[in-house]
């Protein structure tokens, strides 16, 4: 009888170990998770960018669909600008990191860049292709990255 309950009392204290470190696994997976999220980006807009370096610069209106940076034909040594305005809906300060990929991202610069915005507030962002004098006539693509995180 003796016997029997020694087992059944090295079962429930395994069963008790297994219980609290399973417990404590879960917690730290969720303190990982919530400040992994907390310190991530959690809104990325991308937003194409397209530009033509050519001897003739047209100007004119156009109408382009959805969100383009497009700054049309430049000529070398010319410049183009275009503004987004970035606005903060939430009520928490954020933080707005802007990135340029693509073969645009040799001539395309944002201005803005690590900016904290404060709640419901926003901030302009000028984009500008600054085209050298010694560019050759190509088409340039590419996109532009605004990753929005919440301020530290």
């Amino acid at each position: 009888m003796n016997n029997v309950t020694e087992k059944k009392k090295r079962l429930m204290f395994q069963i008790v170990i297994c219980m609290v470190v399973t417990a404590m696994v879960t917690a730290l997976a969720t303190a990982y998770a919530f400040f992994s999220i907390k310190n991530s980006a959690y809104r990325r807009i991308e937003v194409p960018i397209n530009l033509s370096v050519s001897e003739a610069m047209n100007i004119g209106i156009g109408i382009i669909e959805g969100n383009v940076l497009y700054f049309g034909r430049i000529p070398p040594g010319g410049s183009g600008k275009r503004e987004i305005i970035i606005k903060n809906n939430e009520r928490v300060p954020v933080i707005l990191n802007i990135d340029i990929l693509g073969n645009a991202s040799e001539f395309v610069t944002c201005s803005g860049n690590n900016s904290e915005i404060m709640p419901q507030g926003q901030i302009t962002v000028a984009c500008t292709a600054s085209i050298p004098e010694n560019a050759s006539p190509a088409e340039f693509e590419g996109v532009a990255i605004f990753e929005i995180s919440k301020s530290k």
